[in-house]
């Protein structure tokens, strides 16, 4: 069994707003440095799903996505992942400066949903949250 104590939990940030991007990795600028959190960044859906087509295996754990970008909408871009990728499903977060399309990110499949502007404190506290329950349940063997 992997060493569930150097198992670095893997991120994939997609926005096409690259200073958002920044702003994702350093707020997890420590984790990252320790190797406790491995993180990508994509400009959009597309390129997103090309990274994601490329993984040998799906080692992402967990997906941070805009929902306004060009092109490919994060909505329909979590309808593509949760129909492409279901064993192991990565969670899906969504990001978005409109509340109302809280309902239906949910609707399609994603498992949180934050507002700009964001609140980085509460974003980098459920993170490391699901990355603590996570390597819990793996410890008790789930």
């Amino acid at each position: 069994m992997e060493n569930i104590q150097t198992k670095s939990f893997h991120m994939l940030a997609i926005d096409d707003e690259e200073d958002a991007l920044v702003v994702i990795r350093q707020l997890f600028r420590k984790e990252i440095r320790k190797g406790e959190i491995q993180l990508d960044c994509a400009l959009n859906a597309g390129e997103a799903l090309d990274f994601l087509g490329n993984q040998q295996t799906m080692d992402i754990v967990l997906i941070l996505s805009d929902i306004n970008m060009p092109g490919m909408s994060g909505i329909d871009l979590v309808k593509v992942i949760r129909e492409r990728w279901s064993n192991p499903p990565p969670f899906v977060f969504v990001i978005s400066a409109y509340d109302s399309r809280a309902k239906e990110a949910r609707s399609v499949g994603a498992d949180d949903f934050f507002t700009k502007p964001l609140d980085v404190d509460m974003l980098k506290t459920r993170v490391l949250e699901l990355k603590k329950q996570l390597w819990k349940g793996e410890k008790n063997g789930c």
